[in-house]
């Protein structure tokens, strides 16, 4: 008798932690990102995972690399892919080299407002879903980034100016842009930024005001020309076969924790395009108006650009196209 009771206390015990267990049983996913955790793109992603972790209950745990410490933004795409990490946060214009449409939104001035920023990623989004899908990815949300401007030692009024720099640039399409004004284009990540300045092997930089803010560009340079030009989009990508391993309700919280960084992220980028510009002042970075040549210029590089795209993706970058201007209204531009 004292064995039979025994065994069924140790049985008993054994069923309640094995329903412990279950009930505590965590997921463990890697996330890569290249932005610091204190620029606005990194609080968004950090907000995003400490929703999924409350809503959850903690089932999912989601460990954060910032500033490309576990990969460099370039690979983050593939890492994703391969499930080498479950989540990543990218720039779609850097993977240009691999689909054009993915450099769609970062041609220069074919997109120069937010209300045809929002209208190009609109008419854009079917096509980026769709092949992104055929990768084995899932796109959760995007994150606008700001627009761009030259970050020189001399002013910038006119696009020779630019001739012969070596100018920072960081996919094909602003490669291409560098290339038709005459400078010499050197693609750097933007962890490298500030050893590249210093040893020389550029002179200048194509990017945005936060850039300059988190890499402290008033110490390598004196002057940030704001074009405008392109508001390129940031993409937090899943891969679909770990999405779809996950239970229902923790995929449940990823989803409403990535509507909810979608909207946040285009109400802060309009934001920080305005405070990472006085940001630049308050360090001594001078910040002058773009002068009416220097855009004339510009935009007759990016309509030479957008002609380019259309003739390498053809009917699909056409019909794109086509949506692109049904919803920008033929405004004046």
């Amino acid at each position: 008798m004292l064995r039979r009771n025994l065994l069924a206390a140790v049985g008993a015990t054994g069923l309640n932690s094995l329903m412990f267990s279950s009930s505590y049983a965590q997921t463990k996913w890697q996330m890569a990102i290249g932005a610091p955790e204190t620029n606005y793109l990194g609080k968004i992603v950090r907000e995003f995972v400490d929703d999924i972790a409350a809503s959850s209950n903690n089932e999912l745990q989601i460990q954060l690399h910032p500033r490309a410490s576990l990969l460099a933004q370039p690979h983050i795409m593939r890492g994703v892919r391969t499930n080498q990490i479950q989540l990543g946060k990218t720039l779609l214009a850097l993977h240009g080299n691999e689909d054009p449409f993915f450099e769609l939104e970062g041609i220069p001035f074919l997109a120069d407002t937010w209300e045809d920023t929002i209208a190009l990623q609109t008419a854009a989004e079917p096509f980026i879903r769709q092949r992104l899908e055929s990768r084995g990815l899932t796109l959760l949300f995007s994150i606008p980034w700001t627009g761009q401007g030259f970050y020189t030692n001399s002013p910038v009024t006119k696009v020779s100016d630019l001739k012969d720099t070596r100018l920072r640039i960081y996919n094909p399409v602003t490669s291409r842009m560098a290339t038709l004004a005459g400078a010499r284009p050197v693609n750097i990540v933007a962890g490298e930024i500030p050893q590249a300045f210093a040893s020389g092997i550029i002179n200048a930089m194509f990017t945005s005001a936060q850039t300059g803010v988190d890499f402290n560009a008033w110490d390598f340079t004196k002057i940030f020309t704001e074009v405008g030009g392109m508001r390129n989009r940031a993409v937090v990508i899943a891969n679909t076969a770990a999405l779809n391993s996950l239970p229902v309700n923790t995929r449940t919280a990823i989803l409403e924790a990535s509507k909810k960084a979608n909207e946040k992220g285009f109400v802060e980028a309009r934001k920080i395009e305005v405070t990472s510009l006085q940001a630049l002042r308050s360090k001594g970075i001078q910040t002058p108006t773009p002068t009416a040549e220097l855009m004339r210029g510009l935009r007759d590089i990016g309509t030479q650009l957008a002609g380019e795209w259309i003739a390498r993706t053809g009917q699909e970058g056409s019909a794109l196209m086509a949506r692109y201007r049904e919803l920008q209204g033929n405004r004046a531009r």
